[in-house]
């Protein structure tokens, strides 16, 4: 969608003929970690999508911890900060801030045939958070185990192929 031009976003204009490694520092924050049980235990890279800032710029957050429990207690110390996913159609309005219901945005990567068929929107994402019409709801950390633990396996080597893709 990015390399057609196609993404538009009200408060932030992607930048044109960024490479794949430009735009995935620019707008994910990658992380790894070790997934499965001890006698097969596999390395899984993870792309989550970045928030943006009342100016349009994406944060980053912290390599620290769990990823969800320190973008959580961020926004939660700073509700202010956070002015929803890059990928919504515009910002979230200040009456928003802190919310959880986003019904009146619009992800710009979901297509028609979202929830059937296999397209640009990130893993990180098949809650569909951001759409309060389908909105799946949080899995249990049991879940997100065996979720992980899958895609280990269906990708092996992950970490390893990223660092290949996007080269030093």
């Amino acid at each position: 969608m990015y390399q057609r031009g196609a993404l538009e976003r009200e408060g932030h204009a992607f930048p044109p003929a960024m490479s794949l490694r430009e735009f995935i520092f620019a707008y994910f924050d990658v992380w790894s970690r070790t997934v499965g049980p001890e006698d097969d235990e596999r390395e899984l890279v993870f792309f989550h999508v970045k928030s943006i800032d009342e100016k349009g710029r994406p944060i980053s957050i912290p390599g620290e911890g769990e990823y969800w429990r320190t973008r959580e207690a961020l926004f939660e110390q700073n509700p202010w900060l956070n002015h929803g996913c890059v990928f919504l159609d515009r910002p979230l309005a200040d009456e928003f801030l802190g919310e959880e219901d986003l019904s009146v945005h619009r992800c710009i990567l979901h297509t028609a045939d979202a929830l059937s068929v296999v397209g640009p929107k990130p893993i990180d994402c098949v809650y569909f958070a951001c759409d309060g019409d389908r909105r799946g709801g949080e899995p249990t950390p049991e879940e997100c185990d065996e979720w992980y633990y899958a895609l280990a396996r269906a990708f092996p080597g992950s970490v390893e192929r990223y660092e290949e893709l996007i080269g030093d």
